[in-house]
């Protein structure tokens, strides 16, 4: 997304000189079917690089080559259908690679639930169909007015009578069936083409943004004729919990391409049955794994993330098909599971193939942050059920901890229908003690606390959203006001005008920069990134917004890293506020915004976070580094939509440096 260009009159807007400006030149990145190990790059520019600055998302360049504005980059290794790639030289943002390679026809299917359009769910957030993403959800077969529909097979409603085939069914429903219609004259439909799995029942038998809770909930293929010995099965998945012999998947009938929790294990041990047991493997409760299984007869493997396979015998079974969190037929056990990619392939894949496919799916899961912990709740009448809003420094001078040397800082707001700023300190960011005299100031959240010199600088907006104001401190618990007013909403009509909030101020040189959130009821009820600037920090102008995309982008957290911008906010990608994850957009100049990472680079991945919720919140990010580590602060909650959810404050962190952190896709997949 681009932002506005306009200059500014302080600075904004110059232009780099050097690599920057042949990178920035770059109008895209592709690889095609014939030659799978070269990209090739076409710039505006004719570039000069040197090849030992690029990187290429799990892959090494060995070579480079020119064509006038053409680079052409030689790979180590091939690229696969699978494969999700970006390009990067040095460290300049990552340019994706739009890989054309196409599958080599011995895929049967591709589910991966989380993605748009990879799954048909509810207002709830209860999944009745994950598309097969080999074929997508667009092609139809013939229309049928004779023979039966197929149970759990994905159709398209041509022709219906009252009621037909379920009740209140209407011409252009897509359902997966749950039963057998005969179809006629009257009651038609066409089949939507793929190898589809899907939960028909309408009750409590589908799962949620691809959990399954362990007791109920399952999905299904029907028959997969070709999924036949030799086949084969990569999972990304996690055990939630672990009860002897239960299932994480199944073939078409019982015990054909089983899965399970360990029968006569012990937690949290898998193995695979058909027919014949493999070793048992390892992989711990909430962690997320990527499991590779052949099923081969004696030449059949069970592969557990990067370790040694188990080769052997597991049995003459062929799957036919897949059912996920219960066995094929009906059964008492079921899979306390969470699932993030099932691909099936009808062919013994060779070493190389698989690796370049675990290669694949570990560089899309593989997340630089640790998982969160929990480190401040809600405890004082005046917080009730929510605490969020983190601002965070790490210096001397403790006001409560007089004893250490350096401490962590926190301010953080408390409250839902009236708000409190509150403040906290830790020594280490995990463990915190709250000042006695809580809250620090009333009728006031949302703030950015940052040092200028000897003096703390918070700006906070006021109880009604209508401006943010700067206080100030010597302390960092006394706060009185400054300035009034910094910003104020915008005139009726603007993007800005019911409400502002959430501020993140930087200095840079003798600027001050200021992003913050805004929105207008009566436009579009989503939020939005904007900007003001200034030369002293307290008077402000305000330039428009930088960050205006779909749905909702807010709260964000504005660092300088080398000579670029970054912002780090929460999203939501539909046309609403909630469910809310990470991105990241980075600026060279403060004013044109493009999103750094495609996909989010924090995602709710706990309960407490609401990751099987449509209100579940990851909000409010603040980084900082501290002992060559990223720490970021994060409010959660597992409804973000009520004064009873809860909110907390969490802390994950990134084994690396800011310089580091931003060279990544970060994400919080933990395998």
């Amino acid at each position: 997304m681009k932002g506005i260009n306009i200059g500014i009159g302080i600075g904004i807007g110059r232009k780099r000189k050097g690599w920057s400006r042949y990178w920035e030149s770059l109008i895209s990145a592709t690889v095609e079917n014939d030659e799978p190990t070269k990209i090739v790059l076409t710039f505006g520019v004719t570039p000069k690089f040197p090849v030992s600055y690029f990187t290429v998302t799990g892959h090494n360049v060995l070579s480079l080559t020119r064509a006038g504005n053409i680079l052409t980059l030689t790979l180590s290794t091939p690229i696969i259908y699978f494969d999700d790639l970006y390009v990067r030289f040095k460290d300049y943002f990552p340019f994706h690679i739009t890989n054309n390679v196409i599958d080599d026809g011995d895929s049967v299917f591709d589910f991966e639930p989380a993605r748009s359009g990879g799954a048909l769910r509810n207002a709830t957030g209860l999944e009745s169909i994950w598309y097969d993403m080999l074929r997508g959800s667009t092609q139809r077969g013939a229309e049928q007015d004779s023979g039966d529909t197929i149970i759990y097979a994905v159709y398209e409603i041509t022709a219906t009578q009252v009621n037909f085939f379920y009740t209140g069914c209407a011409v252009g429903d897509i359902f997966p069936a749950a039963n057998i219609k005969t179809c006629d004259a009257n009651n038609k439909v066409k089949r939507v083409l793929g190898n589809h799995i899907t939960q028909p029942d309408i009750t409590a038998k589908r799962p949620k943004f691809g959990t399954f809770d362990g007791v109920v909930q399952f999905m299904r293929t029907p028959l997969i004729a070709d999924f036949v010995q030799p086949e084969f099965l990569y999972i990304v998945f996690r055990q939630l919990s672990w009860t002897d012999g239960e299932p994480v998947i199944d073939g078409n009938t019982n015990y054909s391409l089983l899965l399970r929790q360990a029968s006569g294990g012990s937690t949290p041990e898998l193995e695979v049955y058909a027919g014949e047991s493999s070793a048992k493997k390892t992989l711990p409760i909430n962690s997320f794994g990527i499991v590779r299984i052949l099923v081969n007869g004696a030449n059949s493997i069970f592969q557990l993330n990067a370790d040694a396979a188990w080769t052997g015998n597991l049995g003459a079974s062929h799957a036919g098909g897949l059912a996920v969190g219960r066995f094929a037929v009906a059964t008492t056990k079921f899979g306390n599971i969470e699932i993030k990619r099932i691909i099936g392939r009808k062919s013994a894949d060779a070493a190389t193939y698989r690796d370049s496919l675990y290669t694949a799916l570990y560089n899309k899961y593989h997340g630089a942050w640790a998982k969160g912990v929990t480190v401040l709740q809600a405890d004082t009448v005046e917080e009730g059920d929510n605490i969020y809003e983190p601002t965070v420094i790490y210096e001397d001078n403790p006001q409560i901890l007089t004893g250490e040397t350096n401490v962590f800082k926190m301010w953080y707001t408390g409250g839902w229908g009236t708000h409190y700023i509150n403040y906290a300190e830790s020594v280490d960011g995990l463990t915190w003690t709250k000042h006695a005299s809580n809250p620090i100031l009333s009728n006031y959240s949302r703030s950015c606390v940052i040092k200028n010199g000897a003096e703390y600088r918070m700006y906070t907006a006021d109880e009604t959203g209508a401006h943010i104001d700067l206080y100030t401190s010597f302390d960092g618990i006394t706060f009185a006001l400054e300035q009034a007013n910094c910003i104020i909403k915008g005139e009726a009509g603007t993007w800005d005008a019911t409400t502002i909030a959430n501020s993140s101020v930087i200095k840079d040189g003798d600027n001050w920069y200021m992003v913050y959130d805004g929105y207008n009821s009566t436009i579009a009820n989503v939020w939005k990134v904007g900007m003001a600037t200034s030369l002293d920090g307290k008077i402000w102008t305000k330039v428009g917004k930088i960050i205006d995309e779909a749905g909702t982008k807010g709260a964000a957290f504005l660092k300088k890293i080398g000579s670029y911008y970054y912002i780090w906010c929460l999203g939501c990608e539909n046309t609403s506020t909630l469910p809310s994850d990470f991105y990241r957009y980075k600026s060279l100049d403060m004013m044109t915004w493009e999103r750094d990472v495609a996909d989010y680079t924090f995602r709710r991945s706990e309960p407490d976070e609401g990751n099987t919720s449509i209100y579940g919140q990851v909000a409010d990010p603040c980084l900082m580094e501290f002992n060559g580590k990223v720490y970021l602060f994060y409010a959660a909650s597992s409804d973000g939509s009520r004064a009873t959810g809860e909110q907390h404050i969490k802390l994950s962190i990134a084994d690396m440096k800011f310089e580091e952190l931003v060279k990544t896709q970060e994400g919080n997949i933990f395998l």
